[in-house]
């Protein structure tokens, strides 16, 4: 009985607080989720630089990279990054299966493509390229399987 009631005033006190319990990906997961905070941070770098440079974001938008036989504009690249990040990662990581984290490294061994592909481009602005590295650095460092928790 007093497990029950320090339970529920630890989660009352929490509710107060306004937080949430931790998920179980979160639990099992930390340094994925440590990657994943830190990969929005790197894209939100490459967002605010287009916003303090507009003409640059216009050329930029339109830019094309040929991978694997497609054209694809930086803005498509991005946006799939962003994507994977926002949309895809949260949906599998709350759905969890055995395939989870094989799904995530293969999302992000794409993006981590597309954007190497996307730096090289000789139509990349200068100024955009240690954006584009830092962001590709990290995705190539996403934590190992092994060594998630």
């Amino acid at each position: 009985m007093k497990r029950f009631f320090r339970i529920f005033f630890q989660a009352l006190m929490m509710t107060l607080r306004g937080e949430k319990p931790l998920t179980r990906a979160q639990r099992d997961y930390p340094r994925l989720f440590e990657w994943l905070a830190l990969t929005t941070e790197k894209l939100r770098a490459i967002d605010d630089w287009f916003t303090t440079h507009p003409a640059m974001h216009a050329q930029c938008a339109h830019l094309k990279v040929k991978i694997d036989g497609r054209e694809l504009t930086m803005e498509t690249i991005l946006a799939s990054v962003r994507f994977h990040l926002a949309q895809e990662y949260p949906y599998l990581l709350k759905h969890l299966t055995e395939h989870t984290l094989t799904g995530i490294y293969a999302y992000n061994l794409n993006d981590a493509f597309q954007v190497f592909k996307l730096s090289q481009a000789d139509a990349t602005p200068a100024e955009l390229q240690p954006l584009l590295q830092d962001l590709l650095n990290h995705l190539q460092a996403i934590p190992p399987s092994t060594s998630l928790q």
